[in-house]
């Protein structure tokens, strides 16, 4: 028994040192776990673990932003091959519709060398005035100075020629024209009323002359008595007549000066004076002279206007002779 209880407390002995040992043994795994869980607290709890929890942080925004502009690349160079392709389209549009424009202006290129190497449609000059000069080169435009001609556009050689230079010969060279064809069309116009006034004024004088025959040839036919006063009643018709045909040509005169119808002038005043010369002629056969009061009573019928037809027929007579000198002008010959 006692050898029983020897063993006995033995084992209890045994368990209770090995009991001690592990608590020993838990008791200080214990005290290290804490003193690391402090340490590791200690190290979280520092500026370099606070740093590295940052750069974790950059890290994932980072990686997002990394994502998302690799998705708008992906995108981009989708768009990139989209206007590629719309881009080539365009371009060989333009290309094929650009073609037939170019073949048009290649066109007009050859009609503008034509034009620039056959010369003038008209002959320079043709509008009374020298124009067509080349800006900066020779006398100045409008005229030729000295023995330094001004040089026109078509003195130039075609490839000096431009379209701007051909231009502006023509703008002025239709002034030019412009002005000679309104000065064409005027004289025109002048030429046919002139030509009326004209027939007017051969008519008038044709009447008279006719009147005149016709008495002439009465004159041998008239007997009797009253012969002479039949005669002399015949005469003075032509007077009246010729007094009638002075009065409307004078105005046909008055006319023609006034609108400066020179060699109308000439022709009508020429008529007139014919007229006056034939009154004259007329009278003196007659033997009526101006101081003759009683006998010009007398041809005028005793209607008392023997001066005042006297002084017409003297002012009538002062412009033929005003206008007798009158030569047409330049612009009528």
């Amino acid at each position: 028994l006692h050898t029983l209880k020897s063993q006995t407390a033995d084992l209890a002995r045994a368990d209770f040192t090995a009991t001690v040992e592990e608590h020993k043994h838990i008791t200080s795994l214990q005290t290290k776990k804490s003193r690391l869980e402090a340490t590791i607290a200690d190290l979280k709890s520092s500026p370099t673990s606070k740093e590295i929890d940052a750069l974790v942080s950059e890290e994932e925004a980072l990686d997002k932003k990394i994502y998302e502009l690799e998705n708008q690349l992906y995108e981009l160079k989708a768009r990139r091959g989209v206007v590629k392709q719309r881009m080539r389209e365009r371009k060989n549009k333009v290309e094929a519709r650009s073609s037939s424009w170019k073949g048009s202006l290649e066109i007009l290129g050859k009609e503008e060398e034509g034009i620039l190497a056959r010369g003038p449609v008209v002959s320079a000059g043709a509008g009374n005035m020298q124009v067509g000069k080349v800006k900066g080169i020779g006398a100045a435009e409008g005229g030729r100075e000295g023995n330094g001609m001004g040089e026109s556009v078509w003195d130039l050689s075609p490839k000096r020629r431009t379209l701007a230079m051909v231009g502006d010969f023509y703008e002025h060279e239709s002034a030019g024209l412009s002005k000679r064809l309104e000065d064409v069309e005027m004289e025109a116009r002048a030429l046919e009323e002139g030509g009326q006034v004209w027939e007017d004024v051969v008519g008038e004088v044709e009447k008279v002359e006719g009147l005149l025959e016709g008495e002439m040839r009465g004159m041998a036919e008239y007997d009797g008595g009253d012969a002479e006063e039949q005669r002399i009643n015949g005469m003075k018709r032509v007077l009246e007549a010729m007094a009638r045909a002075k009065k409307r040509v004078g105005r046909h005169l008055k006319m023609a000066e006034e609108k400066g119808w020179n060699l109308l002038v000439v022709c009508v005043g020429a008529e007139l004076e014919a007229l006056v010369e034939g009154e004259e002629v007329l009278r003196s056969v007659l033997g009526v002279e101006g101081g003759v009061d009683g006998d010009m009573h007398r041809m005028n019928g005793g209607n008392g206007k023997s001066g005042g037809g006297e002084q017409e027929m003297a002012g009538e007579k002062g412009t033929v002779e005003d206008t007798e000198d009158d030569e047409p002008g330049p612009e009528l010959l």
